[in-house]
């Protein structure tokens, strides 16, 4: 089974966790591309969590079927929380490209692997994809954040893309806090 199955499985079967957003790009006849297949995938706890080594430890242990390449922390500074990520990349196929060479200048008809004026060069490059999926205190940060246009960097109601300023977490683990309370999260150790 390929990565993008196992984890979408591991994500599917966590009673804990919520899939928010799952996006995907392909970029199969781009040849400037790095990755063929670009995928992202932001998710959120059912429940709010709202301190970095509870979040910490649950993104360390969300996929244990694949082995990440990256992991991107949570920290917390003075007056921001920064979110956490796990990123994977996998072969997923195989581009050949062929390219065929005609030279008509006589001193070039032969040699450099030249016969007649005419050299074929193939090059085989690895189809890639790209996995990123993104973790989030909660289900409603998660949706603000994965719902702006392209992704926007601009700071909006007290978060960036990326992070999340304190005050403004604290207004969503207050809102949580009145809420129903139903599975609890935990480590998948």
């Amino acid at each position: 089974m390929d990565k993008l199955a196992l984890i979408k499985d591991a994500l599917g079967k966590n009673q804990c966790i919520v899939t928010v957003k799952f996006e995907e790009w392909k970029h199969f006849l781009e040849r400037e591309a790095e990755y063929g297949h670009a995928v992202r995938i932001d998710i959120a706890p059912k429940e709010g969590i709202y301190e970095v080594d509870q979040l910490q430890k649950i993104l360390e242990t969300l996929i244990v079927e694949v082995q990440p390449d990256r992991i991107r922390s949570f920290a917390q500074y003075v007056e921001v929380m920064e979110f956490g990520w796990l990123t994977y990349t996998e072969k997923i196929g195989l581009e050949k490209i062929t390219r065929e060479l005609t030279l008509t200048d006589k001193k070039f008809l032969h040699g450099e692997g030249f016969q007649n004026g005419r050299k074929i060069i193939e090059v085989e490059k690895s189809l890639m994809r790209s996995i990123w999926v993104y973790f989030y205190p909660d289900v409603e940060i998660a949706s603000i954040i994965s719902n702006r246009k392209n992704n926007t960097l601009v700071v909006e109601n007290g978060m960036g893309p990326y992070w999340i300023q304190l005050d403004t977490l604290k207004q969503f683990r207050m809102k949580n806090l009145n809420s129903e309370r139903g599975v609890s999260c935990q480590p998948n150790y």
